[in-house]
């Protein structure tokens, strides 16, 4: 109810986080039922059942999302799945021993350094490369953050190495357009 409300007073929203990555298939269900068709709490290669998180095997570019276990793509007569955006990963832990870092292993401003962001944006476009396909992921910008010099100028210094390195920084709705006109090329 309160997502129509807010469409009808001119404040859509098309997407959802939920914290620490936690996502059940019944907070599928309520964002599907509010018209929200974006889910962004998708940190690849993280399990933290405590936290429901289960993105252990989650794809690591955007996908659909089946409705039962969000760490995997639709199938193809799954009606009317959410589009997920997964963090930026590096993939540093996928299979080793090492466990990943927060800080240092995703594209988390207010947890990491610029020097791990744009590691993990190389690894980003080596995928991009070997995949030659389109990878969309997102990133973190804590809004607590704000205000705050160093943060800030990080911010701005991922996103123009991001742009400058070929990538385009697009909302979430944007992502999915592009996602889906990219699927109906292939």
């Amino acid at each position: 109810e309160k997502a129509r409300q807010m469409r009808a007073a001119g404040l859509p929203f098309a997407a959802y986080r939920g914290g620490y990555h936690g996502f059940t298939p019944a907070i599928g269900a309520v964002l599907k039922e509010a018209g929200i068709p974006i889910d962004l709490a998708c940190g690849p290669g993280i399990a933290w059942p405590e936290k429901a998180a289960a993105w252990a095997n989650a794809p690591l570019s955007a996908y659909y999302m089946a409705a039962d276990v969000c760490d995997r793509e639709a199938g193809a007569d799954e009606h009317d799945p959410l589009f997920e955006i997964p963090f930026a990963w590096d993939g540093v832990a996928a299979g080793t021993s090492r466990r990943f870092v927060i800080g240092e292993n995703y594209m988390i401003n207010d947890f990491s350094t610029l020097e791990a962001m744009r590691r993990v944006w190389a690894a980003v476009l080596a995928r991009r490369e070997a995949a030659a396909r389109t990878q969309i992921v997102s990133m973190i910008c804590h809004t607590f953050t704000m205000g705050q010099a160093q943060y800030e100028d990080q911010l701005a210094a991922i996103l123009d190495h991001v742009r400058g390195t070929g990538g385009r920084i697009v909302t979430p709705t944007t992502a999915r357009a592009h996602f889906d006109r990219e699927a109906d090329r292939a």
